[in-house]
């Protein structure tokens, strides 16, 4: 089956809306708006999409939210396939399935996921805010770690990871292709190992702040006008440990 967003204007969802065959939000069709509990008695705002399913962004259309209760649960392929801008999810993503993000930016605000995240050769993914990836950063594109928490419980692999002002957790995570650290900070109770061949850039002038314990194996760079590593031991509540093997 087959449900068309049509029309320049805001397509407003107060149930739960389940999605075994295909959603498509084409170019200039307007956002899908979700609203929860304040936005009438007994309204949800929850989309979920099923195993085998496809929601296909087509545009740069986005799906908002309005209480800050509403979820997106997807447990097929969430694919932006169209639009050189940006198309946001605000509500909470749960992410069992696949994130696909093949042009343009996809900016995600919060939530959890095990699955894949995609964003392939010339796109971008955002997180933003507080979001949890149980699960590897891969992609040809880039993973941008923009603000909020991120935390990472799984490696980087073959994926350009750029931390921009986020605060990142990670844990025992390899850096298996290369992380650019602009600005934020890495946590404590971070475990974090640069693999052989492999690269840890400390790009921009701001300090780059570390927590944990950070294991180097391939390359650091701290590049003229790059900004210094500041380990941060139990003074900041954190350990402060470079170990260059």
């Amino acid at each position: 089956g087959l449900l068309v967003l049509t029309g320049g204007s805001g397509h407003y969802f107060f149930g739960i809306l389940t999605n075994a065959g295909t959603i498509q939000l084409p170019a200039g069709g307007g956002d899908l708006q979700l609203y929860g509990s304040c936005g009438a008695a007994g309204a949800i705002g929850e989309l979920v999409n099923l195993p085998g399913a496809l929601v296909d962004v087509q545009g740069n259309n986005s799906i908002d939210n309005a209480c800050g209760t509403e979820l997106v649960i997807n447990q097929g392929v969430l694919r932006k396939s169209g639009g050189t801008g940006t198309t946001y999810i605000y509500p909470s993503l749960t992410n069992s399935g696949t994130l696909d993000v093949q042009t343009g930016t996809v900016s995600l605000n919060k939530g959890q996921g095990s699955g894949v995240f995609l964003p392939e050769a010339g796109a971008t993914l955002i997180f933003s805010t507080t979001y949890e990836v149980d699960s590897n950063l891969t992609g040809a594109g880039t993973n941008l770690l923009n603000s909020g928490t991120f935390t990472l419980n799984g490696n980087i692999n073959g994926s350009n990871v750029v931390l921009n002002g986020a605060s990142l957790l990670a844990s025992n995570t390899v850096i298996n292709s290369a992380l650019t650290w602009n600005s934020g900070a890495i946590n404590a109770g971070s475990v974090v190992t640069v693999a052989t061949n492999r690269l840890l850039l400390l790009a921009s002038g701001n300090l780059h702040n570390f927590y944990g314990i950070l294991t180097n194996a391939g390359t650091i760079q701290l590049p003229n006008g790059g900004g210094d590593l500041v380990p941060n031991g139990s003074c900041g509540g954190g350990i402060g440990e470079l170990i260059n093997l």
